[in-house]
């Protein structure tokens, strides 16, 4: 076990045991002075991974009744919320979207339309990491697309043209992403929060009803922001036939034939969509 595991078990325990025994805060009371123990407790394993995630899970699970923060009951009936097993259907739909090459299958789709220049290219990018972050949380489609950024930026030669184009791309990749997310309830932590409070409010959203709002927002916002960034750093003009390598390339890297799990997970995302 490493040093810094040890050190994030070693001040978690520490706080468990001070939530315990903790005097009440006069502008929290009791209840809230143990539970911002607990919560730095938890993020001291987290942030150091001295547990597995799972158990980090488990124990945050006993630890609230046991401090008293709450009964078992109501500590027991988080778990079997709506809102927990739509984080696991998203999380899961992330995971299995990162397995099937359809990240590169849609940035195939729209260097085909838009790919005719340096900037088509970077806005092909663009557009794709936004449609895959719809159902892919933002943090893994970016680290999905990453590769695919490096790849295109590393295709120049000069060092400062290199570095010139990599600004504004590396600043589209997370923008990118984020408007991408507010397109449907599952693209990030925040709307899948969004979409369980209107559900209890009363206010069931359905993924297309979603994508009406958030969707055209998320096509001005990324339009009006591809231009100012590329305005403010003008990616250099690559030659066009180091380009073509770029597409052939990656056309290589995308099967002919759909694999059995690439299938089953598009039918499972249009399931999902219809439902």
């Amino acid at each position: 076990m490493s040093k810094k595991k040890v050190i994030g078990i070693v001040l978690a325990t520490a706080l468990f045991l001070c939530a315990a025994i903790a005097p009440a805060l006069p502008e929290i009371g009791i209840a809230g002075t143990k539970a911002l123990i607990f919560t730095f407790a938890v993020l001291a394993l987290l942030i150091t991974e001295g547990l597995p995630a799972g158990f980090i899970g488990f124990l945050i699970f006993i630890m609230q009744p046991v401090l008293g923060l709450s009964s078992f009951a109501e500590a027991a009936a988080t778990v079997g919320h709506t809102m927990f097993f739509f984080m696991i259907a998203a999380y899961a739909m992330s995971t299995a979207m990162t397995n099937v090459p359809v990240s590169r299958r849609i940035l195939k789709f729209f260097i085909r339309h838009f790919g005719k220049s340096t900037k088509g290219l970077i806005f092909a990018l663009c557009v794709s990491v936004a449609v895959v972050s719809t159902l892919v949380s933002n943090f893994p489609c970016m680290i999905m697309f990453l590769p695919i950024f490096i790849a295109f930026i590393n295709l120049y030669r000069n060092e400062d043209e290199r570095r010139q184009t990599a600004k504004p791309m590396l600043l589209l990749l997370p923008i990118a992403a984020s408007y991408g997310g507010i397109c449907t309830p599952i693209g990030n932590g925040c709307m899948m929060l969004g979409s369980s409070l209107l559900a209890e409010a009363g206010y069931r959203v359905s993924f297309p009803m979603w994508f009406c709002y958030g969707g055209p927002c998320a096509i001005v916002l990324l339009l009006v922001t591809f231009v100012i960034i590329t305005k403010m750093f003008p990616p250099v003009e690559l030659d066009l036939s180091d380009a073509a390598g770029f597409i052939k390339e990656l056309d290589d890297s995308i099967p002919k034939k759909m694999a059995a799990n690439e299938i089953i997970t598009y039918v499972i995302i249009g399931f999902m969509l219809y439902a």
